[in-house]
């Protein structure tokens, strides 16, 4: 990322000078053309966004404006492999109508939806529905019907079926990956984490939708962003239960918490600190542990699932990128103007109960523009 005194760093989409020109499939183009725009950045950093151009099947994306002192990190295309089909349209109109709720008529309604539905199947589903037509236009981020209030509030807690629920200190020791039991209780508890992922992007759609920040609702690229997250947590969960699967698990057969989720809870009252906490604070940790997981599962010989967490990692990096995009955003368009990495390292000192442990990937976290003053010397 490229901020005033940074050298340009890249995330997981492709950043390039006008001079690279990669070649890529044509059903690439179009969903590179509608992630990279060509808006500027309302955010305060210039490399949110940079002019592109595709001529006789070449993407040419442009340096930023006035940039001198950049470096391209590497050209590596983002996975969109899903592990389940296309939509079955008659059979999701079925299940949203066996939900006995209004037809959602808005983002935030779907995201209320989804928060209260407990099959992940259909949470899944759900999910990839309502981010399809909120990207497509054919929804608005709020309802300007009379639908009552209640169908657009997030609950307190998301539904879940028949599971068994523990305090986080009682759940199974997170396996380390080189047994088949271990493995399994692994991919058992990012399952369990993906899936309160999706939750948490719903809910900071939902709850913060009418936030305004120095008198302005939010841009409509900050609800893009968090239903891309949540439709690929969506992704996630069901690669991680696809695995589980393959070695003859499933999800919900060992325990779960919801330690995650009480993090949800503790930044309820204040967007600032929902962002900095969940994707700074805990999805920037998993960018810190993935590798050594990913190695221990490629290590035992399970490469089909170990290929699943790379394509999970990479996205986690443009998770926090998102999250470091959106605090930026709100500290540079707050009256007076903060700073980022003084407002970050404050809401940590008073909403995270633990410790910024190290090792660090330092090189995953300033892909995700988290240079090292955000998290070192707690």
């Amino acid at each position: 990322m490229l901020a005033n005194g940074m050298r340009w760093k890249k995330n997981a989409l492709i950043w390039a000078p006008r001079w690279l020109k990669p070649r890529l499939k044509s059903k690439m183009t179009e969903s590179l053309r509608s992630v990279l725009g060509t808006r500027e950045s309302s955010s305060g950093l210039t490399a949110c966004v940079l002019p592109t151009s595709i001529k006789d099947g070449n993407l040419y994306i442009g340096y930023p404006s006035g940039a001198t002192d950049w470096t391209l990190i590497s050209v590596r295309p983002v996975s969109q492999r899903f592990a389940i089909p296309n939509l079955d349209a008659e059979k999701l109109e079925s299940s949203i109508q066996s939900l006995e709720r209004p037809r959602p008529e808005s983002l935030v309604e779907w995201g209320a939806l989804i928060l209260r539905t407990s099959n992940p199947d259909l949470k899944v589903n759900l999910t990839r529905h309502a981010v399809g037509l909120f990207r497509k236009g054919d929804i608005p981020i709020l309802a300007l019907s009379t639908t009552p209030e209640e169908f657009s509030l997030p609950p307190e807690t998301p539904s879940r079926e028949s599971v068994q629920m523990v305090r986080p200190g009682d759940v199974l020791k997170r396996g380390k990956g080189g047994s088949l039991a271990n493995r399994i209780k692994l991919l058992h508890a990012l399952a369990n984490i993906e899936l309160w992922a999706i939750d948490l992007a719903w809910d900071i759609i939902t709850r913060f939708a009418q936030e305004k920040i120095n008198g302005k609702l939010l841009p409509r690229a900050f609800f893009t962003d968090f239903g891309k997250v949540a439709e690929d947590e969506a992704k996630h969960f069901t690669l991680l239960r696809e695995a589980l699967r393959r070695l003859g698990s499933d999800w919900g057969e060992l325990p779960i918490h919801d330690g995650l989720w009480q993090s949800a809870r503790d930044t309820s009252h204040s967007l600032i600190s929902r962002i900095c906490i969940i994707h700074l604070v805990h999805e920037a940790r998993g960018l810190d542990v993935n590798p050594t997981q990913i190695k221990r599962v490629r290590d035992a010989g399970d490469l089909e699932t170990a290929q699943s967490l790379e394509i999970i990692h990479a996205d986690e990096v443009t998770h926090v990128a998102a999250g470091h995009r959106w605090l930026c955003y709100i500290c540079n368009n707050s009256v007076p103007k903060t700073a980022p990495v003084s407002v970050f390292r404050k809401e940590v000192k008073t909403h995270f109960f633990g410790k910024l442990k190290p090792p660090f990937n330092v090189e995953d976290r300033a892909k995700a523009g988290l240079d090292p003053s955000f998290y070192e010397d707690f």
